[in-house]
């Protein structure tokens, strides 16, 4: 589960995924954390790891400290993933709305279904916590999602839509090359990247989805609601 977790394949031992923790509120942090650390968070907990490195190397281990404030000083320059610090706390404000919206929406909508049935409420915010976690990336599930109800699982699949966009606009944007070129020929990459996200792409067709799902309270999609996308 450790390795499944960190590396977000889905992949579990157990022929539940991982249900049978559903009450076991550490495993599920403990994996929770797991997750983000090898996705989505990956860039915010790396740039965290090197600034206490080099606030915790620089009265004993000065030259490891220099080290780790060159890095910080120049991230993009030694490593993909590694964010100036406005951008890693724009990743970090952005993963707390996506994963938090979805958790309470979550509670809020489906906190009476088959899904949580027979987990109290800190159980509930724990296991809602945990999916809206690793829902866009690992896979792996605490509830059983077939009983969720229709506008709960669309809005699963609008997340996982846009899970990869925050750190894929941040690549962009801070890629030195790519930002010489558009000085060149005009325009910004992540003024692009947000249109082509906001404007372009499926986001409204999905938001009007979730919306009619969500007023109509559709308990599965056999009750019409993938029938409305087709409408739509």
């Amino acid at each position: 589960q450790v390795v499944s977790s960190f590396n977000n394949c889905g992949f579990a031992l157990l022929f539940n995924s991982v249900m049978q923790f559903s009450k076991q509120i550490l495993v599920l942090l403990f994996c929770g954390m797991l997750i983000l650390m090898g996705n989505t968070s990956y860039p915010v907990f790396l740039r965290a790891s090197i600034v206490l490195l080099e606030k915790g190397t620089a009265k004993r281990f000065p030259y490891v400290s220099e080290t780790s404030k060159f890095l910080l000083e120049n991230p993009r320059a030694h490593m993909t993933h590694f964010f100036p610090k406005s951008q890693t706390w724009w990743l970090v404000i952005t993963l707390v709305i996506f994963n938090f919206s979805q958790a309470i929406l979550m509670i809020a909508l489906d906190h009476k279904t088959q899904a949580f049935a027979g987990l109290g409420s800190g159980y509930t915010v724990a296991n809602a916590a945990f999916q809206s976690i690793s829902v866009r990336t690992a896979g792996l599930n605490s509830i059983n999602i077939a009983d969720l109800k229709a506008e709960s699982l669309v809005f699963m699949i609008l997340m996982m839509y846009v899970s990869a966009f925050p750190v894929t606009i941040l690549l962009r944007s801070t890629n030195e090359s790519e930002n010489e070129r558009k000085k060149v020929f005009g325009g910004s990459e992540t003024t692009y990247q947000l249109s082509r996200l906001l404007i372009n792409d499926l986001l409204w067709i999905v938001i009007g989805w979730y919306l009619i799902c969500a007023f109509q309270g559709y308990d599965s999609f056999a009750d019409g609601a993938f029938q409305i996308l087709f409408e739509i």
